[in-house]
């Protein structure tokens, strides 16, 4: 979210609209917005652990006061939250009594499995009713939260995850190993496991590859079959730029999802020019148009993972279409057309 918020900034400009941001001085990625005037921040002390969202709670009310006074001091129009927050319920309402409308982003409609934020789902969705305008990452989580909650279909409004990233094509390797790499944190929903599986297959079958696994989050069950796959392995919270570099070295990330909604991996993976081999679960085939800008396995399989790198790997030319294919969507998937819709609807 870090780099969403930054990308809307460098959009707003782009656009020549007027766009402050209220930032946590307890975001990870903070020092990335000192290079922007201080009167476009509104910096605001938060929480920095699970724990500090109960026990810092005296701050919301101060959070509130700034935030209505910074409504009626800017004139500002609209109030965006580019995320459900565990503090949103508490804070939101000051928006419409200032005269400002809300809005909300919705990422996900219901929680993901094993993802610990899902304790707090039901809660921060709260926020939802008070909203003028929902908007989703896609019409899968479109569909699934009108499905789910009926009375506010009439505010709800689909648009695109924009691309995440420079969109500066990495070097295509034209022989060797096909490289892969799985990013992000990992998480049981994403399916790390099945992907180990199928490149067991690979192996099997004498198809060379490369793996790079980069993400914080449990590892251990899968660890002594990736050591045996000759994994390279980093499993720790990584900085974007250290992300950005594994992704510009492969030539396909994996999103070997078991569930999902939209994903950043995928926005990201696009945001710098590599195709994507994904699951048909959610809204992946949404973003990831087959044979176009990456692949879609057939099902939810290790075996149809295993397919489609085999093909990606043996296929003639395929990898280059693929990445053309990226190139030429990223004018469809940027910030400042996602920016734009927000405000015009």
């Amino acid at each position: 979210m870090g780099r969403f918020a930054h990308l809307i900034l460098a959009a707003a400009d782009e656009c020549q609209l007027d766009v402050t941001l209220m930032l946590s001085h307890q975001n990870e990625e903070v020092e990335r917005f000192d290079r922007y005037p201080a009167e476009r921040i509104i910096r605001v002390d938060t929480f920095s652990s699970g724990r500090g969202a109960l026990t810092r709670i005296d701050r919301v009310f101060r959070i509130r006061e700034r935030l209505a006074r910074e409504i009626q001091q800017r004139r500002a129009s609209r109030v965006v939250f580019l995320m459900p927050h565990v503090w949103g319920p508490l804070i939101s309402g000051v928006i419409p009594k200032n005269g400002a409308e809300y809005g909300i982003v919705v990422h996900d409609a219901t929680p993901h499995p094993g993802d610990p934020t899902g304790r707090v789902h039901n809660w921060i969705h709260i926020d939802l009713n008070n909203a003028d305008r929902i908007f989703t990452l896609s019409q899968w989580v479109a569909d699934e939260l009108s499905r789910r909650r009926p009375m506010l279909r009439g505010r709800i409004v689909p648009l695109i995850h924009p691309n995440l990233g420079s969109g500066v094509a990495p070097n295509l390797q034209m022989n060797g190993p096909i490289r892969l790499a799985f990013l992000g944190r990992i998480l049981p929903y994403k399916g790390l496991p099945l992907l180990v599986e199928a490149l067991e297959i690979l192996r099997k079958q004498s198809i060379p590859f490369e793996i790079e696994i980069v993400g914080e989050g449990d590892i251990e069950p899968v660890r002594q079959r990736l050591d045996q796959l000759g994994a390279k392995i980093k499993n720790e919270w990584v900085s974007e730029e250290e992300l950005a570099r594994v992704a510009c070295r492969c030539d396909l990330v994996v999103a070997s999802h078991l569930e999902a909604s939209q994903s950043g991996v995928v926005a990201f993976a696009f945001g710098h020019g590599v195709p994507v081999l994904a699951t048909p679960e959610g809204a992946l085939p949404e973003q990831v148009t087959h044979k176009s800008d990456g692949l879609i396995a057939r099902e939810t399989s290790a075996s149809a993972i295993a397919e489609q790198i085999i093909e990606a790997a043996t296929g003639n030319g395929l990898l280059v279409k693929l990445r053309e294919g990226v190139a030429q969507r990223a004018r469809d998937r940027t910030m400042a057309g996602f920016l734009k819709r927000i405000l015009s609807d």
